[in-house]
């Protein structure tokens, strides 16, 4: 069943058993189309003219309805200067999840802070931290010649916008684009309005500074939807972000669609085939920098804490009805995610989780970096044996990287807590100390018999240097730690901590977007690789001829450059064959 009548059936369901609406709205109704007319014979999935606006969930229906009207923004396919009455607008549906943020900046952390690089939420627009149809103050694009524009009517709008300070202290803008249950078909020319079209985006599309790389695909494909909305809506972003007067420092737009929406995913055609397979995929590739436009998962949304139990009641398939058996991602707790099972993740799964492991990945080698700073500081001034247990711990969190890494190559759910390589105390030091030995230490001092035994000392040494215990009766303090052993450990967690580094430091959202693009030629290569658990030197002097390579790869190299590095040094590890530089290939990935 396709993901649009997936929802409709579930529409349904809700309408019948929600305690949201009154017995009244229960009954079908024929749908209300963008002239205001009736279309068609009742439907289930629509709701009777007289209570379209229960099509807005109560937590934010008045909220929502006086704030449209204040800014005088028409609702598409309305009812009475309300809402649509068909269950799957996609408007509504953004609204519903959207609304509450509007006076709550810590619910658009919430959404989005895992994303962007959010430090605080900044008012928008007086009062406001979120808004609607935002369209910005200068019409770039000579939309509207005959007077004002209108936020969401014959204009570029995005459904949803707000702003931020980052880290840095600078300040952003997000454009949210929203999609449910579209679809797109292949587009019919319209000379007359194509020239229309040309004459107001093209100056920006080939600004040669522009955001698109406009060479890749003639005007009239970008003028098949989706992709046409995007555009616009990048050159927006674009003229939002070297307008002097609006004072943003980086625009991106942020695209929420259900991983689930195959059909919408798929909605590609003509010559963009051949830079992708989806919609979000070819999008990425087609921008100069891939940092300004950022896939969301709406399954994420389904969390309460971000928007309602209602809301995740009326859109959250049951498992009978879904696709995949969960959302491709679930928020578990604030800070961490799990993923949706052993299948296989889509392009857009894969690269969402890459993106969180990045920015994970970045985190934790901060983090042990810190760690490895106090552990000195400790061991300067007396050698406490906590030097040494904070040694072990920052060899644990630079550990914990390992799958991040996972989840940038091959889209590998994001560890959890429970996952061994995340919680498992000797396991994460056996990870660190092998990868210390592919990386660092001469190939013949590897004995995987002994990595176990090391580990559990290592361990234990640290709960003794922590803690008070008891012994036989008899209460244990901290206990000194011999100080060469942590000298030795402080000296391994600083070479790995100085190796991850220069791993995670280049990852940037660009730099994700590439890598990701070419993980399908990485993933044929990688599963060349010596597969033998007793071909320890051959296993890791590949991953050592890997590294020697990969830090010849600067950002200013496409994902084409970095494949034809990676493949000169898998080669001959695959087919034993000479060293050689492979010339790119001028087509993109």
């Amino acid at each position: 069943m396709r993901f649009a009548q997936r929802h409709r059936e579930h529409a349904k369901s809700w309408k019948s058993h929600t305690k949201a609406l009154p017995d009244q709205a229960r009954a079908d109704a024929p749908y209300v189309i963008k002239d205001g007319s009736a279309s068609g014979a009742d439907r289930p999935f629509c709701l009777p003219l007289a209570f379209a606006a229960h099509n807005l969930l109560p937590n934010v229906r008045e909220q929502a309805l006086a704030l449209f009207a204040q800014l005088q923004i028409p609702w598409h396919a309305g009812v009475d200067e309300g809402p649509s009455n068909h269950l799957l607008s996609s408007q509504v549906q953004c609204v519903n999840a959207l609304t509450s943020m509007v006076d709550d900046p810590n619910r658009v952390h919430l959404a989005f802070g895992d994303l962007l690089p959010i430090a605080e939420v900044l008012e928008i627009e007086p009062e406001r931290f979120l808004t609607f149809e935002f369209i910005g103050d200068t019409d770039y694009f000579n939309e509207s010649p005959r007077g004002p524009r209108r936020r969401g009517a014959h204009c570029t709008s995005v459904d949803a916008a707000f702003t931020y300070r980052t880290p840095a202290g600078e300040q952003e803008l997000a454009l949210v684009e929203w999609k449910f249950t579209e679809t797109y078909g292949r587009r019919r020319p319209q000379p007359d309005q194509d020239r229309t079209r040309a004459a107001r985006y093209g100056a920006s599309l080939l600004d040669p500074a522009g955001p698109v790389r406009s060479h890749l695909l003639p005007f009239v494909d970008l003028l098949q939807e989706p992709l046409y909305q995007l555009m616009r809506q990048q050159l927006l972003a674009y003229e939002l972000e070297r307008d002097p007067s609006t004072l943003y420092d980086t625009v991106r737009v942020i695209h929420v669609s259900p991983a689930e929406n195959a059909e919408l995913r798929g909605s590609v055609h003509g010559r963009a085939r051949k830079i992708g397979a989806t919609v979000d995929l070819v999008w990425a590739r087609l921008l100069v920098h891939h940092d300004r436009f950022v896939s969301v998962d709406s399954s994420r949304f389904l969390d309460p804490s971000i928007t309602s139990e209602e809301y995740a009641y009326r859109y959250a398939l049951p498992v009978a009805e879904a696709a995949i058996p969960e959302p491709a991602m679930s928020r578990r707790d604030g800070t961490h995610f799990v993923g949706s099972g052993d299948s296989a993740p889509t392009p857009e799964e894969h690269l969402a989780r890459a993106q969180v492991a990045a920015q994970l990945a970045r985190a934790l080698v901060e983090n042990a970096g810190h760690l490895i700073g106090e552990a000195q500081l400790l061991r300067s001034n007396g050698g406490s044996p906590r030097a040494y247990a904070l040694a072990a711990l920052a060899c644990e969190e630079l550990a914990k990287v390992y799958p991040c890494i996972d989840s940038l190559n091959i889209g590998a759910a994001l560890p959890v807590r429970g996952n061994s390589s995340w919680s498992d105390h000797a396991e994460k030091l056996i990870t660190l100390a092998s990868l210390h030995h592919a990386f660092l230490e001469d190939l013949d001092k590897v004995d995987p018999s002994r990595l176990t035994p090391w580990a559990t000392q290592v361990h234990a040494t640290k709960l003794a240097a922590f803690y008070v215990d008891h012994k036989n009766g008899s209460v244990t303090a901290p206990e000194a730690t011999d100080l060469a052993a942590t000298d030795a450990l402080i000296e391994l967690a600083q070479r790995c901590h100085a190796l991850l580094l220069t791993v995670v430091a280049p990852l940037t959202a660009q730099a994700v977007v590439e890598y990701v693009a070419a993980a399908p030629v990485l993933e044929s290569l990688l599963s060349g690789l010596p597969a033998d658990p007793g071909d320890i030197p051959g296993s890791l002097g590949a991953l050592r001829n890997l590294l020697s390579v990969a830090r010849e790869v600067n950002d200013q190299m496409s994902a084409d450059d970095v494949v034809g590095l990676l493949t000169q040094a898998l080669l001959p590890v695959v087919e034993g064959t000479t060293p050689h530089r492979a010339e790119a290939d001028p087509v993109g990935t």
